[in-house]
């Protein structure tokens, strides 16, 4: 089991090289994020991880997380609890165009990098901002458009440690939307 997870832990050092690195050029990561799409992988979470369906989005959690519940006007929330991770997914009832984007409100923050990528076939943005004195980091995943007018995605992670930045990069490969 515990090979199972450094293995998988492995696989997502590779889109994150960089993070919590000094950044020398005169341009953000933001801005020198991948110009092409990552391609859409096969992930299967540990066996000990429990699925999730909330707000027509299926997902798995480590068995530690609890569901807390949350109330909002205008969209469908769901908040997850785990040790070092607070999870906060929001599907808004509107789809946006597919090529929306994120990268505007990042652009000046030289701590943040943002990735393309396909999410159950849909384009997404994973965006991780880390703090490298307290260890906190918060990455985002970023749907604009689910597909078959489900709405649009957004999964914030508040994370303490890189432990838990991996994990929440697990959790976002997990992700599939609903028929």
């Amino acid at each position: 089991m515990k090979i199972s997870i450094i293995l998988l832990t492995l696989s997502l050092l590779i889109p994150l090289q960089g993070c919590g690195q000094a950044n020398n050029s005169t341009h953000t990561r933001v801005h020198t994020h991948l110009s092409q799409i990552i391609r859409e992988r096969n992930f299967a979470p540990p066996r000990d991880w429990k699925q999730v369906k909330s707000c027509g989005v299926t997902f798995y959690l480590p068995s530690d997380f609890r569901e807390k519940k949350v109330q909002a006007a205008n969209s469908c929330p769901g908040q997850f609890q785990g040790d070092y991770t607070s999870l906060n997914l929001e599907v808004l009832g509107i789809s946006l165009d597919e090529n929306e984007s994120r990268r505007s409100e990042y652009a000046d923050k030289p701590e943040c990098e943002l990735k393309s990528l396909l999410i159950d076939g849909q384009k997404a943005e994973v965006i991780t901002c880390s703090d490298a004195d307290s260890l906190n980091n918060l990455t985002i995943l970023f749907v604009p458009n689910m597909g078959k007018g489900r709405g649009s995605l957004i999964i914030r992670s508040y994370n303490r440690g890189t432990r838990s930045l991996y994990i929440s990069r697990m959790i976002f490969e997990t992700v599939k939307f609903a028929d």
